[in-house]
């Protein structure tokens, strides 16, 4: 997907379950590493959870709200490559199941749910001071 965008508003993927990744690049100067104490790396909304490489390197399984963590100690001056592994639950599969209808069957239709990452997506450089 070229942008971020809830999986239920693209055909293809509105009864998916399953993963994907994301990957992007950023460019971090010698000094905003050096000035900063944290650089958290929030993905805003997500559903359901994530899973973070920075520059290859395992970051953090996010799996509650707020999807965020600090990536300063992977982070190095110059091109750092972001992957973020997203993984809904299996309700959009289900929602595709026929289930039989009769008194002993418990199960109900399942409708589609938010999936994947909405962002925004954002780096916040936390110094002694402040965050910016």
């Amino acid at each position: 997907m070229p942008k971020l965008a809830d999986w239920l508003d693209e055909p293809a993927l509105r009864k998916f379950s399953g993963k994907a990744t994301s990957r992007t690049h950023v460019q971090v100067s010698a000094d905003d590493l050096n000035g900063a104490k944290g650089i958290l790396l929030d993905l805003g909304e997500l559903h359901d959870a994530a899973e973070v490489k920075i520059n290859g390197t395992f970051a953090a399984e996010l799996v509650v709200h707020p999807f965020s963590t600090d990536i300063r100690p992977l982070l190095h001056a110059g091109d750092n490559e972001i992957e973020i592994l997203v993984v809904n639950s299996p309700t959009n599969y289900v929602s595709t199941i026929q289930w039989p209808k009769n008194a002993a069957s418990q199960m109900g239709h399942f409708a589609p749910i938010s999936a994947g990452l909405l962002g925004p997506v954002v780096l916040r450089f936390e110094t002694e001071n402040s965050e910016r």
